[in-house]
């Protein structure tokens, strides 16, 4: 069943990608970082806001729009080839620890929350980063009950390629990478060689040439971004108030008071943790399943190091907080934890899991199911129906302009989806848009609903259309119909 609920959600994934219109930050990738040529495109130097250079999905995008076109679908086809790994890693590692219902209970708990089904569609590398990061975990777990030390294990070492290549995905993956390889080479002490130098040398060959590779790579996005001040982006209360707050928040339906929702968060959180420490006392049953222990030890060593290392680096080097997207890999990280602790507490008990999933699956559905749509991404929602309203315009302007003589004057944050949508639809009637705003003289204008009476009375115009998903109005000048 679980098999059928992935193929299901992939499925959802793949309409959202080829139904909804694309959004501010992936018009800015495609226009100014996947028509750029490879080598400016490696060399963070295309032009373009270069926090926004997802390197794999940059690349993984030029790909797939050189084979199959511009199309929407096609610029997002590495996300969903990010979401398949998700998937298929996440379920064949839950597979391991967990039966039952309440397999499908958590399965569908990580593979379907709302906030990261937005990712896994949308060109972005957030859903190439969370596949390879849940490949990372698969590998890592078979390696923990193989009992060999970590340097010999190719189990070990593909974990560690399959983290380096979440943070080529996203640059935010950088520090599960750096908490992962270093919690692996802390359990790693259990298989001892002869002699602890021996030891101590194999682990430190298998951290130097993991996460040493990794900061290698990723030294020139890393310079970049620091010239250009964008490690300031995100929060400075703390790890519990910006971090954990913004990622229960993307959960929820609704808005919450931020003070109460970092409160019961953070009580969560901690709960969730110490209980989680307290399970790991219990050993493996001796006919049940075998490193569950193990792993649920790795899974709370590497999410303390990833909180651990969050601070850190905020202390040490004023990187500011990761929030919402940019932390998204906590969300599965917790979830694992939280799903292995309620079994692995059930099972000491000797008490049926069936109510408990039940009650769990009601829970989670809560939240959950009210987000779902195939109309728009959570954070991207005033691009809605860009795609409508750009074809609307094409329909207006046939026969009635020469190429480049109008222009369009948009709300800045719609500049990079609109223009995407002149390229696509070959609307070459118009020149491109900026984000100087809309000017006196314009043959189209579209801003925000809540201003119509403010753009009627300063440029004279018809409302052409009125867009209330996305928040969005197109106008013209009255009566305003050029010659050819």
């Amino acid at each position: 069943m679980a098999a059928v609920a992935a193929v299901g959600l992939f499925g959802l994934a793949s309409l959202r990608a080829a139904q909804l219109s694309l959004t501010h930050d992936e018009a800015h990738t495609y226009l100014h970082h996947v028509l750029s040529p490879v080598q400016r495109i490696i060399r963070f130097d295309t032009g373009g806001f270069v926090d926004n250079n997802h390197l794999l999905n940059t690349l993984g995008a030029k790909l797939a729009t050189s084979v199959f076109g511009e199309r929407e679908w096609a610029i997002r086809l590495p996300a969903l080839s990010g979401y398949a790994l998700f998937l298929a890693a996440t379920l064949g590692l839950l597979r391991r620890h967990l039966g039952g219902p309440m397999l499908m209970v958590a399965f569908l708990a990580i593979a379907a929350h709302p906030y990261l089904m937005d990712f896994f569609s949308i060109a972005r590398g957030y859903s190439l980063g969370l596949g390879f990061m849940a490949l990372a975990l698969w590998l890592w777990n078979r390696w923990l009950v193989q009992s060999i030390p970590i340097h010999r294990s190719s189990n070990a070492w593909g974990a560690g390629l399959a983290m380096l290549m979440a943070s080529l995905a996203n640059l935010s993956f950088l520090l599960p990478t750096a908490a992962a390889i270093l919690s692996a080479a802390t359990l790693a002490m259990q298989h001892r060689e002869r002699g602890w130098m021996r030891t101590f040398a194999g682990i430190s060959t298998y951290v130097a040439g993991t996460l040493g590779a990794a900061l290698v790579v990723n030294l020139v996005p890393l310079n970049r971004i620091h010239e250009k001040d964008l490690f300031n982006i995100g929060g400075r209360q703390g790890f519990l108030a910006d971090t954990v707050t913004s990622l229960f928040q993307n959960t929820l339906p609704f808005r919450v008071d931020e003070a109460v929702l970092h409160l019961v968060s953070a009580h969560i959180v901690i709960g969730i943790m110490v209980w989680a420490a307290y399970v790991l006392r219990f050993p493996n049953p001796p006919n049940g399943r075998q490193g569950t222990r193990e792993f649920l030890l790795f899974m709370w060593l590497f999410t303390i190091a990833m909180a651990f290392g969050s601070i850190v680096q905020t202390r040490l080097f004023a990187v500011a907080y990761l929030t919402d997207r940019r932390a998204l890999f906590l969300v599965p990280a917790f979830l694992i934890i939280t799903f292995l602790t309620i079994d692995r507490t059930l099972s000491r008990g000797r008490r049926k899991s069936g109510l408990v999933a039940a009650l769990l699956a009601i829970t989670i559905a809560l939240p959950y199911v009210p987000q779902y749509n195939l109309t728009h991404y959570r954070d991207w929602r005033y691009d809605a129906e860009t795609d409508e309203i750009m074809r609307t315009v094409s329909e207006r302007l046939e026969g009635t302009h020469r190429a480049g003589s109008g222009s369009i004057g948009v709300n800045w944050i719609l500049e990079p989806s609109v223009n995407y949508y002149l390229r696509r639809y070959g609307i070459d009637e118009l020149g491109a848009a900026d984000r100087r705003g809309l000017r006196e003289g314009q043959d189209f204008y579209i801003e925000h609903l809540d201003r119509e009476n403010e753009v009627k009375k300063r440029f004279n115009v018809e409302i052409i259309g009125r867009y209330p998903l996305a928040g969005m109005l197109l106008a013209a000048p009255v009566g305003k119909r050029p010659e050819p």
